[in-house]
């Protein structure tokens, strides 16, 4: 029987060979040591699979079909023998001491199931463009925009017993869903110093403009719909919800504002959308 560990960090990985390597050497030298590191190749068409097996003995694995970055989680997860879990995105990178301060953050303070970090902003030589300062905890903000970076969390695995693994169905968004779930039940917190550098390249998995959109405004639908579901009585959280139906139902109906030409017809309609859900929420806060 594999012994207990006190954090699992797991990895999912898709075509990463030009950063998982430095994402696994990063973790290993860190400066706790009481950890264990679970990458999940996700059905990658590169060298990644070749680059994960040099580390056999140093990390657990698995490889799996392509099923997208929820399902690899997922899959890591069920590995885990943490008591905490931590996340890194194969292309980011975190400073030498991030687990070690993040135990220490759960350890203290019993009462926080997740707590999260600033991080760094870096490009695709990790180079710093800029310091990303960590939002505050507020359930009324989260539920408004995701600003929790995945690979700024850690969270204890119990957490998990209570509100279950991620949406498979919203892959690319889930962490967002998982967040909102995870506060409903458990305190959340954060720490400002910066604990992980989030790299952003051309190479990251991504879809077309239209496509991007048209799914985002999808999986926000869905994730305020669940939410709004297990918090039957919320009114300001139907109105999110009328809001959500309203944008995408917008976007499907007149797919050309998501041409870059007519951004700016979109934005202004997005601003009326914005000041008519900020109106009925202040005045159903005051009934």
């Amino acid at each position: 029987m594999r012994r207990m560990v006190k954090v699992s960090v797991i990895v999912p990985v898709y075509n990463g060979e030009k950063y998982i390597r430095e994402a696994i050497d990063n973790i290993l030298n860190q400066s706790y040591k009481d950890f264990e590191v679970i990458v999940i190749d996700d059905g990658s068409k590169d060298n990644t699979l070749s680059i994960i097996k040099e580390y056999a003995g140093k990390i657990r694995w698995k490889s799996q079909k392509n099923k997208g970055q929820a399902s690899a989680i997922n899959e890591g997860i069920k590995m885990a023998k943490g008591e905490y879990v931590a996340y890194l995105d194969a292309d980011d990178v975190c400073m030498p001491q991030r687990l070690e301060i993040q135990v220490k953050y759960l350890d203290e303070h019993p009462d926080v199931g997740l707590v999260y970090s600033s991080f760094c902003q870096v490009n695709s030589i990790g180079k710093i463009q800029r310091i990303i300062k960590a939002v505050p905890y507020d359930h009324f903000v989260l539920l408004q925009k995701d600003y929790i970076a995945r690979s700024a969390v850690m969270h204890r695995k119990k957490c998990l017993d209570k509100v279950g693994l991620f949406d498979e169905g919203i892959t690319g968004d889930d962490d967002w869903d998982m967040w909102i779930r995870i506060s409903e039940k458990f305190g959340v917190d954060y720490v400002e110093r910066p604990l992980v550098k989030y790299r952003v390249h051309g190479e990251q998995i991504s879809l077309v403009r239209s496509k991007k959109l048209a799914y985002r405004r999808y999986t926000t639908m869905r994730i305020v719909e669940k939410a709004c579901a297990r918090r039957k009585n919320s009114f300001w959280l139907k109105i999110k919800l009328l809001r959500a139906k309203v944008e995408r139902k917008i976007g499907e109906t007149f797919p050309i504002l998501d041409k870059n030409s007519f951004a700016r017809i979109w934005r202004g309609a997005d601003i009326v959308l914005d000041w008519m859900e900020r109106t009925l929420i202040r005045i159903s806060m005051r009934l």
